[in-house]
């Protein structure tokens, strides 16, 4: 039963975050994508992530007002921009995650949660969560320290929410250190992976429109708020069909 699959769902989701003060939730369309930032999942050659830094610096200045941004924070605009880079995306909102599990054509949908403070302690020996500041991000020699030393394993870290995306969807993130695997095998204990049912999304999808989950609540500009209207009015679904019909007529 549909309903019977959702609800067994959100216990599990209810039981995985037991005891976790500050969980971290990240959504996957499909199962089979691990926690590898998308700066790892590309091959590049060397220094490639640190020219891409300089040349992201050098051109979006005028675009987001000369704000002055440390490296870090300078990184989390690249991430919410798509660049490739070693930080993976997480939200404190489960709903958030959801939304992102069950966007679009969601083959095998999936909900990542992390503890960010057994993260943490396995990454530098303390279940702090670690403000962004105290992290340095050298892009020149392409690594991260924290208190001095350079960071090997995937640390949580709270960002500023200074854009209105990160404000939006509760933003946190990951950064990957000098080991490149992906955070699930280097730190097993810190992250359990949850299925959404398949015959489930349409309760999922449901629960995201009761709770006001939608293109403009996520990407609140001028873009989310025109794919929600699209999506709201109809006009995807009469696209599609006006496609089809052209796509069969041209074939005939």
């Amino acid at each position: 039963m549909t309903v019977g699959s959702w609800l067994r769902f959100l216990d599990e989701v209810e039981w995985v975050t037991r005891g976790v003060p500050y969980p971290f939730f990240r959504g996957h369309t499909t199962e089979s994508f691990t926690l590898l930032p998308s700066l790892f999942r590309v091959r590049r050659k060397q220094y490639v992530e640190c020219n891409i830094f300089s040349d992201f610096v050098s051109n979006a200045a005028p675009l987001m007002n000369n704000k002055k941004m440390i490296p870090i924070e300078t990184l989390f605009e690249m991430r919410h921009a798509n660049i490739p880079t070693r930080l993976l995306d997480w939200t404190t909102i489960f709903a958030v995650a959801l939304y992102f599990a069950t966007s679009g054509k969601a083959k095998s949908p999936c909900i990542w949660v992390l503890d960010p403070g057994k993260l943490n302690e396995q990454s530098i020996e303390t279940e702090l969560l670690v403000e962004s500041d105290a992290v340095e991000y050298d892009y020149e020699k392409e690594m991260v320290r924290y208190a001095g030393k350079t960071l090997q394993l995937p640390l949580a870290i709270f960002p500023p929410m200074q854009s209105s995306r990160i404000f939006a969807q509760k933003g946190h993130f990951t950064i990957h250190g000098a080991c490149e695997g992906s955070l699930e095998t280097l730190c097993p204990r810190c992250v359990t992976r949850i299925a959404v049912p398949p015959d489930s999304l349409s309760e999922a999808r449901r629960f995201l429109q009761l709770a006001g989950i939608n293109e403009y609540s996520i990407f609140p500009d001028i873009d989310g708020l025109a794919r929600f209207l699209v999506r709201e009015h109809g006009l995807d679904r009469r696209l599609k069909i006006a496609f089809a019909k052209a796509a069969r007529k041209q074939k005939s």
